[in-house]
């Protein structure tokens, strides 16, 4: 009797069968790779000039916090709009500061449901 050779292909998938070395169940987490970097970046530097400015963390004691980051992302959004590019304070773009704004809306958005529930 004639033993058959197995072709390259089932023998790759015979060890990918077998095999459970590299492998990672990653399905229905964050894929933190879908973020911009370039954007990322200036953003976190706004963050940074900002607390430097005011301290880390300030920004969830702002009072009427909801209404002033609002106004804030929109006078950011507007510059740029106008044809303004970097913020005149900080020399970063106005919409790495308009994104930092929305951050916080949302964050203290999620953190007013969480404390409602």
């Amino acid at each position: 009797m004639v033993k058959r050779q197995n072709s390259k292909q089932e023998v790759e998938q015979s060890q990918l069968e077998t095999c459970t070395a590299g492998r990672k169940f990653d399905a229905g987490k964050l894929q933190f790779n879908l973020l911009p970097p370039l954007a990322i970046e200036e953003t976190i530097r706004v963050l940074q000039f900002g607390a430097q400015k005011y301290e880390v963390g300030n920004w969830k004691l702002v009072p009427n916090a909801n209404e002033r980051y609002f106004n804030a992302a929109m006078r950011h959004l507007w510059e740029f709009h106008k044809g303004e590019v970097l913020d005149p304070e900080t020399g970063y773009s106005h919409i790495a500061h308009a994104i930092c704004c929305l951050m916080f809306l949302e964050d203290l958005r999620q953190e007013n449901c969480t404390k409602t529930k």
